[in-house]
């Protein structure tokens, strides 16, 4: 911002901070804390009034387990504007890494049927393309092996995995987008509100294996994650949809070049 900026609504007054929503500037009268919407983006997204607060699941011991799982999750899918306005950006990182931990594990179970269907379905299409092929080299056949086994073994294996590797890559992914958030000018703020912002967009996971919805859930869970970290670094959402999407563009390009290798290997043995 620089020093001659003006606010939006008082243009006789110099802005002190940038609303995170629309990138308007803003005085301290229209943005007290530097941190919440402009008084036009309230009204257009009914926030107005609100000030951050704990997450219901940060007030678990308060609410109860189970009230403090639904009432957050409820929130974040159905109310995310509310939700996002209310979230506190410093909260614990901790409490956050917990929920999302819980929303993964119970994604990661919930999903099992479902994987079992899908395995099954494709292990016959899968031995036909291993007993097609000639000299396979071991890579490739071991990875054939893998998913002509036991659907039920795998579908289990998938989702005790999901649980059991959660820390390691929500801690990669959230390291990612922060560089992201660094990459396109967004504020000082910690790691932790990068992570929270996260975890808590994780919510509708719980219904990523459910067939036809599945497929939206991870175009949501995406939008829930621009939301939280335009919102809790005060980004414009064009920076924060770059700053969430470029580990994805750098994984797309990485796993292409892969599958080009893969690709023409498989092809040459077909010859």
């Amino acid at each position: 911002m620089t020093p001659t900026a003006q606010c939006a609504r008082h243009p006789d007054r110099v802005a002190t901070s940038v609303c995170p929503r629309c990138g308007a500037f803003t005085c301290a009268e229209c943005n007290a804390d530097g941190r919440s919407l402009c008084p036009a983006c309230q009204q257009t997204t009914g926030t107005a009034g609100f000030a951050p607060t704990p997450t219901p699941w940060e007030r678990r011991a308060e609410l109860g387990f189970v009230q403090a799982v639904w009432q957050t999750w409820k929130q974040t899918v159905f109310e995310p504007a509310k939700f996002w306005a209310q979230h506190d950006p410093n909260g614990p990182g901790l409490d956050a890494f917990l929920y999302g931990w819980l929303i993964s594990s119970l994604a990661g179970v919930l999903q099992i049927p479902f994987l079992i269907l899908n395995f099954a379905q494709t292990q016959a299409q899968m031995r036909d393309l291993a007993r097609a092929m000639k000299d396979v080299p071991s890579p490739v056949q071991a990875f054939f092996d893998v998913f002509t086994g036991s659907p039920v073994v795998l579908s289990v294996g998938l989702g005790v995995s999901s649980i059991i590797l959660f820390p390691l890559s929500v801690l990669i992914g959230a390291g990612l987008v922060h560089v992201g958030v660094r990459m396109v000018g967004g504020t000082q703020q910690p790691f932790t509100t990068t992570l929270r912002a996260l975890c808590y967009a994780l919510a509708p996971n719980v219904l990523q294996g459910v067939p036809v919805v599945g497929g939206l859930v991870g175009i949501y869970t995406l939008v829930l994650e621009v939301w939280g970290i335009r919102d809790g670094h005060k980004l414009t959402t064009g920076r924060a949809i770059i700053a969430v999407m470029w580990p994805m563009v750098l994984l797309c390009c990485c796993g292409g070049g892969a599958a080009v290798i893969l690709a023409a290997t498989l092809a040459s043995r077909f010859r």
